[in-house]
Parts: structure tokens; C-alpha cells; sequence
């Protein structure tokens, strides 16, 4: 079977912040992040927190807290310390979430919150999943100025993308010849065939 060559198309509230301590963490929060906050037993306090401009997000009874450049786990841990002082013994649970924009040959192109460690076939999923149209070898990842080509294949996870909030993930359109394989196929075969016919009546 012939093989198609792949073409790509390029393309708050007034209210004092609670300063918990500070770490500059690379990995860490940063602004538009999203914190996906689990409180056990307190359903009231469970949801998404934006992570602002002023690295603060607005947390249930706690007011605007200074988060940004925080791991996960040491966020957790002062958080606990904080929700000790009015709530016994919390069970809390905190998922990072980065908010970036899917575009191109997905079926439902958007701004989505993703976690960090999903693969990024899982982010595609999560704009509905790639169109048949999609080419999968070469998605742009977008940052700025920049722009970056991923086989999705060999993408283990977004992490690996070290992805930032603001980031867009641009799924191109398969060439002609890669959208088109089948009628390209048969061409070429038919081509084969008359040239193999005239050369035996020479």
C-alpha cells in the first residue's frame, strides 16, 4: 500500500490577602491557574478558585490568599493549617488546574481548565476529541510568540509540555494528499497500470 506524504497547516473583594509563605516554584501556581478544591464533608467550600492577576484567589472563608508560586502540596498543607482553625480535623484535597485554549480540527474548540498530568490526548478529549480532518503529528502548541510542533504519539503528558495558563494547543488540518489517500492511492495505481500496459506493447 502506498503510503500518503503528510502535509500540515501552520498556522475581588476588598479584603486584606492572607500571605501564607512564599516559594518560588517554577511548577508552580501561577496567574490564570485554577485551584480544584475538595473539602470532605463541606460541599459549600468544594469548586474551582481562579487564580488573579495579584496572586491571590478568593477562597471560601478564608478571603483573597496569596498562592501564586505554590506546589500543590504545599499549598495543601497551609491550607489545612488555616481551615484547622474553624473546621476539625479537614480532609482537603487540591488539584491544579491550567486554563488553556484548543483550537483548530477539534469538535468543540474553547478555553478549557486542564490538569497537568492528563495526557494530551485526554486535553483533546476534553474539546470533544479530534476531527477525523485532525493531524495528529503535528499539533502547535502556542505560547506568545512561540510556537512549538508535538507528536501527539510521543507526548507523554502535558507536563512534559511544562504548559502554562494562556497556552494554546492548535490542532491543524490534514494536507490534501493525507485527507484524500484513498482517491491519491488509486491514481497512482492507475497510473502504475497504463504505464505497465503501454510498456508491454512496445
Amino acid at each position: 500500500m502506498i503510503r500518503p506524504l503528510l502535509l500540515a497547516a501552520a498556522l475581588m473583594q476588598a479584603v486584606p490577602a492572607i500571605a501564607f509563605g512564599q516559594t518560588a516554584v517554577s511548577d508552580g501556581l501561577r496567574p490564570g491557574d485554577v485551584i480544584k478544591l475538595v473539602i470532605w464533608r463541606e460541599l459549600d467550600m468544594t469548586g474551582e478558585f481562579l487564580v488573579h492577576e495579584d496572586g491571590t484567589a478568593v477562597l471560601p472563608r478564608l478571603g483573597p490568599v496569596v498562592v501564586v508560586g505554590k506546589e500543590t502540596e504545599a499549598l495543601k498543607r497551609e491550607l489545612v493549617e488555616e481551615y484547622s482553625k474553624t473546621l476539625r480535623n479537614p480532609s482537603i484535597e487540591i488539584i491544579l488546574l491550567r486554563r488553556i485554549t484548543i483550537t483548530g480540527q477539534v469538535r468543540t474548540p474553547g478555553l478549557y481548565p486542564v490538569n497537568p498530568t492528563m495526557m494530551l490526548t485526554d486535553a483533546l478529549a476534553v474539546a470533544g476529541g479530534p476531527l477525523p480532518s485532525a493531524d495528529l503529528d503535528k499539533v502547535i502548541l502556542v505560547r506568545g510568540d512561540e510556537r512549538t510542533t508535538i507528536n501527539v504519539e510521543e507526548a507523554l503528558s502535558l507536563r512534559n509540555l511544562s504548559l502554562h495558563s494562556g497556552d494554546q494547543l492548535y490542532v491543524p488540518e490534514k494536507g490534501w494528499i493525507a485527507r484524500n489517500w484513498q482517491l491519491t492511492a488509486g491514481l497512482i495505481a492507475t497510473v502504475l497500470s497504463v504505464a505497465a500496459f503501454a510498456l508491454t506493447k512496445l
